[in-house]
């Protein structure tokens, strides 16, 4: 979803036959139903609407290629597509456009992190659409989005791990004591994308109730590993 300066939102979602594309005008308080977008919109889908209105850009993963731009114009209501970015689109994606640029940020399941680009404003001109694909060749950074946090801490009944992963991967998550013997197992198997959290009651698999010390949580997933040391008092 995104929103130009007339103080349209314009909205692209899916149902079982392809791509809707919706503009809602809040000075009006209505919807509209917009040509849909060319394929159906996959797993990373965002959308960007330049400022004054004059066109929406769609990224969005592609079932032949590792993702696509599309540009609509509002003037032809027609949608074009500018050019397969030089990423992959396929685990989510977000987008925004300044008076300036254009700003993507991916996730891509072979690149831990993800990827943020930046979109040269000039399309083309007589075309709607046309003309250059004007994805500036560079990528600006990476995005690593691996954390974990553990909170309270310490505590005494319990808590709450918090943690996310930008990727689709193994992850195991792990309570030892001091002498390295794995208490509880919390985690063990594969994730989506996302951010999670689960309780650790400070007991065994078997709801043995620990004695009050310190313990470690070790989170590994993919090539990334977090160590916290919990204090478990009485």
């Amino acid at each position: 979803m995104t929103w130009d300066r007339a103080d349209t939102i314009f909205l692209v979602t899916r149902n079982d036959t392809g791509g809707i594309f919706l503009a809602y005008s809040i000075a009006n308080n209505a919807w509209c139903e917009l040509p849909p977008p060319p394929e159906m919109p996959g797993y990373g889908t965002a959308l960007a609407a330049e400022p004054n209105g004059t066109y929406v850009l769609l990224l969005t993963s592609s079932d032949t290629a590792s993702g696509a731009v599309y540009k609509y114009s509002r003037s032809s209501g027609t949608w074009s597509l500018l050019q397969a970015p030089p990423w992959s689109v396929d685990v989510g994606a977000a987008m925004c456009h300044s008076d300036t640029y254009a700003f993507a940020l991916t996730g891509d399941s072979t690149t831990p992190g993800g990827w943020f680009w930046r979109f040269d404003p000039s399309f083309g001109s007589s075309n709607p659409g046309g003309g250059p694909p004007a994805i500036t060749a560079g990528r600006l950074f990476g995005l690593t989005a691996f954390t974990c946090k553990c909170y309270p801490n310490p505590f005494t009944k319990r808590t709450e791990i918090y943690w996310q992963i930008p990727l689709e991967t193994n992850v195991s998550i792990v309570v030892y004591d001091v002498t390295g013997r794995a208490v509880r197992v919390l985690q063990s198997g594969r994730c989506h994308a996302g951010a999670y959290s689960m309780l650790w009651d400070g007991k065994t698999a078997d709801q043995r109730r620990v004695a009050s010390g310190v313990y470690i949580l070790r989170l590994k997933a993919g090539g990334y590993t977090s160590t916290h040391k919990l204090v478990l008092t009485e």
